[in-house]
């Protein structure tokens, strides 16, 4: 079961957005995220473990960011293009880092994709001033996979030559951020540092300054000395003066004066934004001026870029699993509720003698008890079993969905849809170890754009309420439905999982339906129907539906209908 629920992607990405707390949306056409939700295509049924490491890797990637990324700060920071690119680089290995610690199976995860894509020499050739940036952006990968040092090493020497001793003048910049890079705000600071650590050499270079002597790429320096620099000339928080030309604050400045960088910038009075003085508009100046068309990717964009690939090329049918709306359900009346209880006490009674006949067992010979004179003989024969008495089953343990069509065609029929739904959770919810939910479908939706939705009417762990009162409208989207109630139950402990559909018609895609059956199947979910007033809900169930055209029939037939779906596995029917 674990094996093939890995591979039905469409459940992974459920199950990794409940434990994140972060709703995912599946269906569509491509992956994103808004900075709140994470929105994937439609999914295929089943994925090699290249398509599920990608979808895997996007959605922690994500996450991450929307549970650790303060994203107003950095719209009010009005980032240069090159600067939000550095700060995505440097937010990145913050906030993976971070979300591993805090689900150390994410780290696994990162560093596949971090292997994938950076693990090789980088796809496109850029110009010695890019080249900076995507130097910067594979040490900061190094420092999570060592594996990919030794390219980022490689790099190193590209900028080395092109720029001698700039990277000894970042070097101290890196190693803070390593240490102590604590939020948002601190990432944004960097960046800005970063970029002004650059631009100073630039001008340091045309106005001719004497370098400094290569260091990190000649092998005169220990990493202990250079930790040890890293700490003299480190980046504080708090105090440091606002540049000119740069964006918004973003919580605090850092002051760049323990840096050679920042002492020449802050003496001369010189910030990003008056850089016309220099001799020079080319080079690494020309990264102030930089599209965004011109920049590396980033891990999210080839990602997203490779994720969406593979997922054009699944074969076969895809998945969409509805998303949950919340929609006011009215409260049953009076009279519906006392004309349920009558359904209901009767098959609660019922239920309850089910239960008995499941849990209790007839009286065994034992070692204590009651005495059976019987048994007295026994101690001649030197057994000690003289004694008799009544023993339990395993009790119930079953998480049980109610999944209620409220389609159009329900129009007439949806007060004894209602009712019926009501019924069978008041019946479950008396029976001991039996976990009850409930869901229709489809939900209401104001907005055209979204596909298909439910609406919970019970939620699992919730307490019973009459809020059953449910009203018809749209079609039948019932495989899309079915995968979120799978969704909301494959991480419920109980060790049987039940659903059961009530509905009075076809499904508006009969084989992504019998798809979604299979896969329920699949993963160790029964699965049975309650047709009203119509027999399809056995051609897609046969043998474990039953219809009705009316509330007195409901006892009857329900009880023979949950026997089979409390008691099936125990009698071995």
């Amino acid at each position: 079961m674990s094996h093939l629920f890995i591979k039905a992607l469409p459940l992974v990405a459920s199950v990794l957005g409940r434990r994140y707390g972060i709703k995912v949306h599946i269906g569509g056409k491509t992956a994103y995220t808004d900075g709140k939700d994470i929105y994937l295509p439609s999914l295929p049924l089943e994925s090699n473990s290249e398509t599920i490491g990608l979808a895997r890797g996007f959605l922690d990637h994500e996450a991450a960011h929307i549970s650790e990324t303060d994203t107003d700060l950095v719209k009010s920071a009005k980032l240069r293009i090159v600067e939000k690119y550095l700060w995505n680089v440097i937010e990145d290995y913050r906030v993976e880092k971070v979300f591993s610690q805090r689900y150390p199976g994410c780290q696994a995860n990162f560093e596949w994709l971090i292997l994938r894509f950076f693990d090789r020499d980088p796809v496109k050739r850029y110009g010695p001033e890019v080249n900076v940036l995507v130097w910067l952006s594979w040490t900061f990968r190094s420092w999570a996979v060592p594996q990919i040092e030794a390219r980022a090493d490689a790099l190193g020497k590209k900028v080395e030559k092109n720029y001698p001793g700039l990277i000894d003048r970042l070097w101290p910049v890196l190693l803070s951020i390593k240490t102590d890079c604590p939020d948002t705000a601190a990432a944004i600071e960097y960046a800005r540092t970063i970029l002004r650590v650059i631009i100073d050499y630039h001008e340091a270079k045309y106005n001719n300054e004497p370098q400094p002597d290569t260091k990190k790429f000649s092998g005169q320096s220990s990493p202990e000395e250079n930790q040890q620099e890293a700490s003299t000339e480190k980046i504080a928080l708090g105090g440091g003066e606002k540049l000119e030309g740069e964006g918004g604050e973003a919580g605090g400045a850092f002051s760049a004066e323990g840096s050679d960088a920042g002492a020449r910038q802050k003496s001369s009075g010189r910030g990003l934004g008056n850089m016309g003085a220099s001799r020079e508009t080319g080079g690494l100046k020309s990264l102030l001026s930089i599209a965004p068309d011109e920049l590396p990717d980033n891990l999210e964009s080839m990602v997203r870029s490779s994720l969406n690939k593979h997922l054009e090329l699944a074969k076969g049918r895809v998945v969409t699993m509805a998303d949950a709306m919340s929609m006011y359900i009215n409260g049953l009346t009076e009279s519906q509720i006392i004309e349920a209880k009558k359904t209901t006490l009767l098959l609660a009674s019922q239920l309850r003698s089910l239960l008995q006949a499941l849990t209790l067992k007839r009286s065994t010979p034992g070692y204590y008890g009651r005495l059976e004179t019987n048994l007295v003989h026994k101690v001649i024969l030197g057994s000690p079993k003289v004694f008799r008495a009544k023993g339990l089953r395993q009790g119930l343990d079953v998480a049980v969905h109610l999944l209620l069509d409220a389609s159009g065609s329900m129009k007439f029929r949806i007060e004894l849809a209602s009712i019926t739904c009501y019924c069978l959770c008041e019946a479950l919810t008396s029976v001991r170890g039996v976990n009850v939910g409930a869901t229709a479908f489809p939900g209401y939706c104001s907005s055209k754009s979204l596909g298909a939705t439910v609406a919970p009417i019970l939620k699992h762990g919730d307490c019973m309420h009459r809020r059953f009162g449910l009203t018809s409208r749209g079609g039948t989207p019932l495989a899309p439905a079915l995968w979120y109630v799978m969704g909301e139950m494959i991480i419920l402990s109980e060790a049987r999982k039940v659903i059961f559909i009530v509905t009075d018609g076809e499904p508006d895609s009969k084989e992504e339906a019998k798809d979604a059956v299979k896969a329920a199947k699949n993963i160790g979910i029964e699965m049975f129907g309650l047709g009203l007033g119509s027999e399809a809900i056995k051609k897609l169930l046969p043998g474990r539906s039953v219809v009705v055209d009316n509330l007195s029939e409901l006892p009857k037939k329900l009880f023979w209908l949950l026997g089979r779906g409390l008691d099936i596995k125990l009698r071995g029917n």
